[in-house]
């Protein structure tokens, strides 16, 4: 591989809310990449795996809706802590 994406090495870093979608019909990234990089990220994170669905046909399986409603519950200050 040419591009090296090392993001189990960087996603510790992250400090930021995480939303992670991965289609489990995906036959370029397996899932277990998706599970593990989840795992080792930090809270607040959120994670959809949709059922049968590939890279390329996440958003006809609602990745709007799945967006939007991740945006909506950053604006509750329980999800992202105290506002200030």
């Amino acid at each position: 591989m040419y591009d090296r994406f090392p993001s189990i090495d960087l996603i510790a870093s992250i400090n930021t809310p995480l939303l992670l979608i991965h289609g489990e019909g995906d036959k370029i990234i397996p899932t277990r990449f998706g599970r593990r990089l989840f795992q080792a990220a930090r809270l607040p994170k959120v994670v959809h795996f949709i059922p049968g669905v590939g890279q390329n046909d996440l958003f006809e399986h609602g990745l709007s809706q799945i967006e939007l409603d991740f945006l909506a519950r950053l604006a509750k200050p329980s999800l992202t802590g105290p506002s200030g």
